[in-house]
């Protein structure tokens, strides 16, 4: 199974695990089967909100 990794509200980490055990206990831990999200992404009421696009950003 898939699970995120959330660390002060971001995604820190994409993993592969079985859900056993308390390898992440410091960590909050999301299941993320068939849900979009990635490392960088905010975690904010039970939502995955994607990074701003860089390409857009003012210089």
């Amino acid at each position: 199974m898939r699970y995120a990794i959330i660390e002060a509200g971001a995604v820190v980490n994409i993993v592969e695990w079985d859900g056993n055990g308390d390898l992440f206990k410091n960590f909050n831990i999301i299941k993320v089967e068939n849900i979009l999200c990635g490392i960088g992404w905010a975690y904010k009421n039970k939502k995955f909100i994607a990074p701003p696009d860089e390409s857009v950003l003012p210089d």
